[in-house]
């Protein structure tokens, strides 16, 4: 999105942003119920290319499975298709680098001791049954062991291992569950006789010795699954039933009652008396009796929406834990109900470029400088519920869903005036005064239209146009680039009678909205847009990012790495020359490239 340079007073002057538009003046704008559109055909792709993606090796964007070998080193998986890449922590999670790639997708890692372990991984077949592999050098490199229907295990030692297996019966369609155990690091396995339940299909195990531990299996049932509670006290020789639920759902627990809610998570002694469980969208629970009753434990201090998407934990004293959740992120208790998160150091909404540099709104409505990815500094509070950010010539205008305001020092913000029940979609100041938006009011998809100012907010007036807008980039206050729908066809459905399915196209004017060039691009979904000049400019869709530097005459498409892709695209930034910068949903990490999109890299 273009910007101008901020000039005087502002708490942000380093906040120069780039590009030059035309000066023409305001009062050339003009809105007209006659549009004229002027078909330029289909979008002219000259070059097609696949972007790469180089240096990614430090870059942890989710976790399938984590072992934590010490309360300093970590180990975490991310399956990237038909292989898993595994990375490894030797500071709490802070940073991360990745040490080996294991064939098809890990269920679960277990570590014996920083040097000896064992993981499970699907092939590529749903049928197939899991792999074994252990590694004996700190996961650096791995065996493959053996393949089993293996359900979970657990190792005690580099020979010494228990795992729930699924197995045959004399119907061939039935499978029933039974426990096993190695002496010989996983090649070979023996049944050990149990009072295991035969339908189980989720399972975890706890061992605070060789001889002491537990398992939590899961069965399916109606609203949840039934769990069960075993404990052995002899190297796993026998095992007796501590607690279960008697169903899948309701219910509060009691004595020798498991808790009813959720599903099979992990499981983790410190002591013969003290355990902790993580209960899929159950909650997390603390037994001080070994297991037999167990209480809900508040993770006071961490969000609610970490405490509920828990893939991974460890305890190291009562009132000590590391954890990490589903975004991922990955968190320390550095005093009582007190929570630090390590890993990833920030979290941004949006990304915006300057000529000085790289700025980010964070998810606090913090907006900050970024020298390096690890190295940021606030310079600014936004108004509670911004969304996006948009710095001009003399100060900042912040938007959010029903507001606009604006600064010119950095800290005091004063409301622009805005039509009271408007839904803001999207928008850019490029003045005090010269400001448009895609504005809403809280239609169906496609209702949307632009709005302008010429006063500062003072007056408002709607661009007429023959498409539906989704986004708008004023480069001057009469030349304007735009994504708009097309080909509106209401759906049949009556549920959603009034609903719109949309194909979208590019746009762009020159005389304030008065006539349209229009790039037939025909796009099922859209991302954002980006023009950092009337000629040069980026569009990107799901997966592919388009660039020209003729003003729309052609156009080359990259195909972005699917990491970039992973989670969906929140922002990308543009300056002249093809430097540019791209944020995931997930809110990290930034990537950067120098050659408008043909690689892409960690920011420095």
């Amino acid at each position: 999105m273009h910007r101008w340079p901020i000039a005087v007073g502002l708490a942000l002057s380093t906040l120069m942003m780039s590009g030059c538009g035309g000066s023409a003046d305001a009062s050339q704008v003009a809105s007209s119920t006659i549009i004229v559109t002027k078909f330029n055909g289909q979008m002219n792709i000259t070059a097609t290319k696949q972007s790469a993606l180089v240096d990614s090796s430090g870059i942890l964007q989710h976790v399938d499975s984590v072992s934590y070998i010490s309360k300093a080193q970590v180990i975490a998986t991310q399956d990237s298709g038909n292989e898993t890449d595994v990375f490894k922590s030797l500071d709490e999670g802070s940073s991360w680098h990745q040490i080996a790639i294991i064939p098809g997708s890990v269920i679960t890692t277990d570590f014996v001791d920083a040097q000896v372990g064992f993981t499970l991984s699907d092939g590529p077949g749903s049928s197939s049954s899991p792999s074994l592999y252990s590694t004996s050098n700190g996961g650096q490199t791995w065996m493959k062991v053996n393949t089993a229907p293996f359900i979970s295990l657990r190792f005690v030692s580099a020979e010494a291992g228990f795992a729930v297996m699924k197995g045959g019966s004399s119907g061939a369609a039935v499978q029933s569950s039974a426990l096993y155990k190695t002496a010989d690091g996983g090649r070979t396995w023996s049944l050990v006789p149990s009072p295991l339940n035969a339908s189980v299909v989720s399972a975890t195990f706890s061992f605070v010795n060789p001889t002491e531990g537990w398992l939590l299996t899961g069965s399916r049932a109606a609203g949840g699954e039934i769990k069960y509670l075993y404990r052995t006290v002899d190297a796993g020789n026998t095992w007796s039933q501590v607690a279960q639920t008697s169903s899948g759902s309701g219910g509060a627990p009691g004595l020798n009652q498991f808790p009813p809610l959720g599903k099979v998570g992990q499981l983790d002694f410190i002591s013969p008396t003290m355990g902790f469980i993580d209960l899929v969208q159950g909650g997390f629970f603390e037994s001080q009796d070994g297991g037999k009753t167990w209480a809900q434990r508040l993770l006071q201090g961490l969000p609610v929406q970490s405490e509920r998407g828990i893939l991974g934990f460890a305890v190291w004293s009562p009132e000590s834990f590391s954890l990490v959740t589903d975004r991922p992120s990955f968190w320390l208790t550095k005093s009582q109900n007190q929570w630090l998160r390590v890993y990833p150091a920030h979290r941004e909404m949006g990304i915006y470029s300057g000529i000085s540099g790289l700025y980010a709104l964070s998810q606090a409505g913090e907006l900050s400088s970024i020298q390096t990815s690890s190295s940021q500094q606030v310079v600014s509070k936004v108004p509670s519920g911004t969304i996006q950010v948009e710095p001009f010539s003399t100060g900042i205008a912040a938007y959010t869903p029903a507001r606009i305001y604006m600064t010119t020092d950095g800290a005091h913000w004063e409301q622009v005036p805005f039509p009271h029940g408007w839904s803001l979609v999207q928008g850019h100041f490029i003045s005090e005064e010269f400001g448009i938006v895609v504005a809403n009011d809280n239609g169906p998809p496609g209702s949307a239209v632009l709005e302008l100012t010429n006063d500062g907010g003072s007056n408002w007036e709607t661009v007429q146009t023959k498409f539906h807008p989704f986004a708008i980039d004023p480069i001057s206050p009469t030349s304007w680039w735009a994504i708009g729908g097309t080909d509106v066809t209401l759906t049949r459905n009556i549920a959603k009678l009034g609903s719109r399915q949309m194909l979208w196209n590019l746009y762009f004017t020159a005389d304030g909205g008065k006539s349209w060039d229009e790039f037939i691009a025909n796009w099922h979904a859209v991302g954002g847009l980006d023009f950092v000049s009337t000629s040069e400019g980026y569009v990107w869709v799901p997966g592919i990012l388009y660039r020209t530097v003729d003003r729309g005459s052609s156009f080359i498409r990259n195909y972005l790495p699917p990491q970039i892709g992973l989670e969906g695209i929140s922002s990308m930034t543009f300056q002249p020359g093809g430097v540019g910068w791209s944020l995931g949903n997930g809110g990290y990490p930034i990537y950067h490239t120098i050659d408008a999109g043909a690689h892409w890299g960690p920011n420095p």
